[in-house]
């Protein structure tokens, strides 16, 4: 939504989620960060018991979308992760949809039955076409990968963190670790660890 409120047209890749599932979150963030209306959740949407100021609220969302974002975002869905797949698919986006940005969410291996290459080797083949591709059309790309299980408590994080994707750290430009917050270590105002948790606020004045 950043990129594209900016003037990139972004595809979006995902093999996590329904194309359903994705409509519900971007009307919902759309709804709640760019129209500053809080009362629609994912699961009150869902469910369909909206008041009717919701539901005007709704309607209106989804023109001010069509209208701003409508040609600025293509969601393409998969069953599974396939490398090649997602290439041939981001390349006709690309020269037929004029696409300056790709998303995959999310990134993981795509094992070849004809091949023997070693898991490290397949893993570095498939991150380094992605990249060749973002530099020889000169678009953004953009791959969201999953922690490994036995990382997601842990405090610190470094790459050797995410789940099986130790190499793809050798072709990104930009590599950027999240993890969920520890409530009991983070959040209480007398731990040495205390984040100062905060969410911004434009004052109306300003």
């Amino acid at each position: 939504m950043s990129l594209a409120s900016k003037g990139e047209r972004v595809l979006l890749c995902s093999n996590e989620s329904q194309l359903s599932d994705i409509k519900v979150n971007f009307l919902v963030w759309f709804l709640s960060r760019y129209m500053d209306y809080w009362k629609v959740s994912k699961r009150k949407l869902i469910s369909g018991k909206l008041t009717d100021e919701d539901k005007e609220m709704v309607k209106k969302a989804r023109k001010i979308y069509r209208e701003k974002f409508g040609k600025s975002i293509k969601v393409v869905t998969m069953s599974d992760m396939d490398s090649k797949l997602n290439i041939q698919v981001i390349k006709n986006a690309i020269l037929r949809d004029g696409i300056s940005c790709f998303a995959i969410d999310t990134f993981k291996l795509s094992f070849s039955n004809d091949r023997n290459d070693s898991f490290w080797l397949q893993l570095v083949e498939d991150t380094r076409a992605l990249a060749e591709l973002c530099l020889k059309y000169n678009v953004i790309g953009l791959m969201t990968i999953q922690l490994a299980i036995n990382a997601q408590n842990r405090s610190w994080l470094t790459a050797e963190c995410l789940s099986n994707s130790k190499a793809i750290k050798e072709v990104l430009s930009n590599l950027v670790l999240f993890r969920k917050a520890i409530p009991d270590l983070e959040f209480d105002p007398n731990s040495p660890y205390y984040i100062h948790p905060f969410r911004s606020k434009v004052r109306k004045n300003a």
